[in-house]
Order: structure tokens, then C-alpha cells, then sequence
């Protein structure tokens, strides 16, 4: 898979990108952009030293 800079991407691509996924997966690209900002929510916590504590 090709590494991209998702925050780099102009808007109305990103906006397709979540508008084609949505189609696919039969959800609406509102749920799909908030997925994806979980995603990378989750990813900044679990890189912090507090993830040790989780107990994920």
C-alpha cells in the first residue's frame, strides 16, 4: 500500500475518498470521516507514554 499524507491531500479529494469508502460500506462519508478522526485519535494515545497504563 502506498504511504500518503492523508492531512496533505486538498479537501475535495479528501471528501471523495470518504464519499467512495461510504459507498462501498454502505455508511455515509460523515461516519466515515469520524471513523478515520478516531483512528488517528486512538493512535496519538496509544503512542503516549500513558498507554502502558491502559492495559490494552
Amino acid at each position: 500500500m502506498a504511504s500518503n499524507n492523508f492531512y496533505a491531500i486538498e479537501n475535495k479529494e479528501k471528501e471523495a475518498i470518504f464519499q467512495a469508502i461510504a459507498t462501498e460500506k454502505g455508511m455515509t462519508p460523515f461516519a466515515v470521516e469520524k471513523d478515520w478522526w478516531v483512528v488517528q485519535t486512538l493512535a496519538i494515545i496509544f503512542d503516549m507514554k500513558v498507554a502502558q497504563h491502559l492495559g490494552v
